[in-house]
């Protein structure tokens, strides 16, 4: 684990990994619960020199950086609900509360991850509740496929 650069976004040489262990687990070890959780940050910056980057500012991988100062973490992961394990997916600092958009586009990044991985998401734990209420005429589906 001390060669994976661990980075904001969805972590590809973790995704690859796990995706190594989901693959010998049974359907009921696969049953998991997506978890979001929100964290404040210290504003501060650091020099990541494996990257030739300055952190602390929010970053949301592919999606784009900023040069606004990283006050808050949104970070994923998933819990297996039948057996007992657990695996961080992603983490996205950002100046302040996500926005909706971002939010949405980051969450259906995840659910296709966690698709490919082969797990079976039975169920969202997240706290934003007034998010999820205006979401909630979209959450139905990503394209043709149901989301849980």
């Amino acid at each position: 684990m001390g060669n994976i650069n661990l980075r904001p976004d969805i972590c590809e040489q973790l995704h690859e990994i796990f995706k190594m262990k989901v693959a010998v687990m049974s359907d009921l070890e696969k049953i998991c619960a997506l978890v979001i959780d929100g964290m404040a940050l210290k504003k501060s910056l650091n020099y990541d020199s494996l990257n030739d980057e300055i952190e602390g500012i929010e970053d949301f991988g592919s999606l784009g950086r900023t040069q606004l100062f990283a006050t808050e973490a949104l970070v994923v992961m998933v819990r297996g609900i039948v057996f007992t394990w657990k695996q961080r997916l992603a983490y996205y600092p950002s100046s302040g509360p996500t926005k909706t958009h971002m939010l949405e586009t980051v969450l259906k990044d995840i659910i296709i991850s966690v698709r490919e991985l082969g797990l079976i998401p039975k169920v969202l734990i997240w706290d934003q509740v007034q998010t999820i209420k205006r979401w909630s005429t979209n959450w139905g589906s990503i394209g043709t496929s149901h989301i849980f």
